[in-house]
């Protein structure tokens, strides 16, 4: 993702914005500071950069900002689930514990680092003069955060040894589908859910809502498969994991 200059981070330039319901209700009502002040220091004391979803939002938006708090986006459950594990305790270790604060705790994703801004973890900047986007554009935020991984394989970027790159999902060509036309914005929001990580619950989105003749289409295509078995065991291409660097051999050996 391009880094932004520090001045198109900030700068307002969409005119759209400022005749949008957001724009009209003036700066200070999400972003607080001093109403009327002339002075630069003092309009901007107690300045919230990214506003708290739930004190902001909520009042329009209650049925997105409702679950938002215990949401993955916002807890982060996710990455201490798995470390707690890896701990064998209740606590981090020492060092689990510094590496999520280095590395992990910034991933935090707030409504205006999806519908308004990049994420902060992906140096930030508005998305478009800050016009408020229903649909967030996946290049741009979804990406910001998942983009080692998910990004690259999604869309074929990997590169493989000895030239070329493993294939692209088969969602993405030709047609290019977005993360949105399976993760539902109730996912992203939380509504509804009580997860401690990403596997928590069912599996969501399910493949049959897409291809709902899959059972019986082949012999491999049983009841028992589809309820025990990911889609992805099967359907499923070459792609870059821990183990094609960590189980080769290098040229020492």
């Amino acid at each position: 993702m391009p880094q932004l200059e520090a001045w198109e981070q900030v700068f307002v330039s969409d005119e759209e914005f400022l005749t949008s319901t957001h724009g009209q209700l003036g700066c200070t009502a999400c972003h607080g500071g001093v109403p009327g002040a002339t002075d630069m220091v003092e309009a901007h004391t107690d300045l919230a950069t990214d506003p708290d979803p739930v004190a902001t939002c909520s009042a329009c938006h209650s049925e997105a900002t409702d679950g938002h708090t215990d949401s993955l986006h916002a807890t982060l459950a996710g990455y201490t689930t798995v470390l707690l594990e890896r701990s064998g305790g209740d606590e981090l270790s020492p060092g689990l514990s510094e590496a999520y604060g280095n590395h992990c705790a910034s991933c935090h994703a707030s409504c205006g680092q999806c519908h308004v801004s990049r994420p902060t973890s992906a140096g930030g900047g508005l998305l478009a003069g800050h016009t408020f986007k229903e649909t967030p554009p996946m290049n741009l935020t979804c990406t910001g955060c998942h983009g080692s991984r998910v990004n690259n394989e999604y869309k074929g970027l990997n590169e493989m040894e000895g030239g070329g790159t493993y294939p692209a999902d088969v969602h993405y060509n030709p047609g290019g589908m977005a993360c949105f036309a399976c993760h539902t914005g109730n996912d992203m929001h939380g509504v509804g859910l009580d997860q401690e990580h990403r596997y928590d619950g069912a599996q969501d989105p399910a493949c049959t809502e897409c291809h709902p003749d899959a059972e019986g289409a082949n012999v491999q295509h049983t009841a028992r498969h589809l309820e025990s078995l990911s889609c992805q065991v099967c359907h499923s291409v070459a792609y870059k994991n821990c183990y094609s660097c960590h189980v080769q051999k290098s040229d020492d050996g």
